[in-house]
């Protein structure tokens, strides 16, 4: 049979049909069977892609040639590279922890820790990887969910109720879930333009998603990211001066590129900074991926105990630069009472790298939203 599948892809070659539409879907788990939650699915040397949902279940659509390479990555696993050679495939996948090595490193008591190496080379490539490119064109799905944990049955001696039907009979319930797309059009530093093309939210047949592509552009390589506070980047230029830095160790990737894992420290945690780990390429010095979470005596933030960015950076191969793949915003907030979590993960795929936007297309509209875009269906 499977030779008679081989046989029927070749046949469609050569009628010129090879580009094909196909479903790739499956979970990404752990070696110990435990499901990855929000795992990168991409297809290589793309930025074709989609994550995880909470279940670690996944869904990727694809329209062109078979066989192709999905490229599987969580933070803090190895990547994994599949071949997938038809057009409908469910496909398992199995990620192994880095587990990163330290044995070839000699750390003397007393002499820097290697990861300050590291992390000065980074620093010192910061502004060109920040710069290599001037403007691009990308397609940016959102997805945005917020839970109540806990909802208190009073507030200020009044019935709090339901909430118009989001709590069950234990307090718990969705605020909000919605899906959205959009294209989005950077130049510069300041030229943003974003068009939502497509609206869902959850409960309301013609609702509107707050959602944003721009409030997901987090760059790592500007000396800080917004949040209510400027939060410091753990390679901005006076890095050194806020944080202290571990190397956790190296690992060498399926491209035989070296890896460099390293813990983040703040020197005091009442500044603007972050903790975590960030992961970052040998002689490139190019940040892959980090997992940084900030506290709220660093953010002030207030009734917001911690929030966290995740993002992972894939190589376009045609242009030779690094660009941003996703981000996903996780918090955990108590206010009055009121215990919720939310999440909101941005996929950014479909990378036009410095194209010629025609004039005008930057104006005093930042954002757009196209007057069908609440009205597609769940098809599209």
């Amino acid at each position: 049979m499977k030779n008679i599948l081989i046989g029927f892809c070749f046949f469609l070659n050569g009628f010129g049909l090879s580009s094909l539409y196909g479903q790739i879907s499956g979970f990404v788990r752990d070696t110990n069977g435990q499901v990855l939650p929000h795992a990168n699915v991409l297809i290589k040397g793309t930025t074709i892609g989609t994550t995880c949902n909470a279940e670690g279940k996944y869904n990727l659509n694809y329209t062109g040639k078979f066989p192709v390479e999905v490229v599987y990555s969580f933070v803090g696993f190895k990547q994994k590279t599949v071949l997938i050679n038809f057009p409908k495939t469910v496909q398992d996948v199995g990620l192994e922890e880095d587990f990163a090595k330290l044995e070839d490193m000699v750390i003397v008591a007393d002499r820097e820790d290697p990861a300050y190496a590291v992390i000065r080379k980074a620093i010192q490539q910061r502004r060109y990887h920040r710069d290599q490119v001037n403007a691009f064109q990308a397609k940016v799905y959102i997805k945005g969910i917020i839970k109540m944990d806990n909802a208190p049955k009073k507030f200020m001696g009044v019935e709090v109720g339901d909430l118009n039907g989001n709590l069950d009979s234990t307090r718990k319930g969705i605020l909000y879930l919605s899906e959205s797309e959009s294209i989005y059009k950077r130049q510069g530093r300041e030229d943003i333009k974003e068009i939502m093309v497509s609206s869902k939210v959850s409960g309301r047949d013609n609702g509107f998603s707050f959602n944003q592509a721009s409030t997901l552009d987090y760059n790592i390589y500007d000396n800080t990211l917004e949040f209510r506070r400027q939060m410091l980047s753990p390679i901005a230029s006076d890095a050194l001066l806020f944080y202290r830095y571990k190397m956790l160790g190296t690992y060498v990737d399926e491209d035989q590129k070296i890896i460099n894992k390293i813990k983040v420290i703040p020197i005091r945690n009442a500044d603007p900074v972050f903790a975590g780990v960030i992961n970052i390429e040998e002689d490139t010095w190019a940040v892959r991926n980090f997992d940084l979470f900030m506290t709220e005596d660093a953010s002030k933030i207030s009734s917001f105990d911690t929030l966290r960015l995740i993002q992972q950076y894939t190589h376009l191969k045609k242009e030779n630069v690094w660009r941003l793949f996703s981000t996903a915003v996780t918090f955990n907030a108590n206010l009055f009472g009121f215990k919720a979590n939310g999440k909101f993960t941005g996929i950014f795929s479909d990378y036009q790298i410095n194209p010629i936007f025609p004039k005008g297309t930057f104006n005093n509209e930042l954002m757009k939203v196209e007057e069908e875009a609440n009205k597609k269906d769940s098809t599209y």
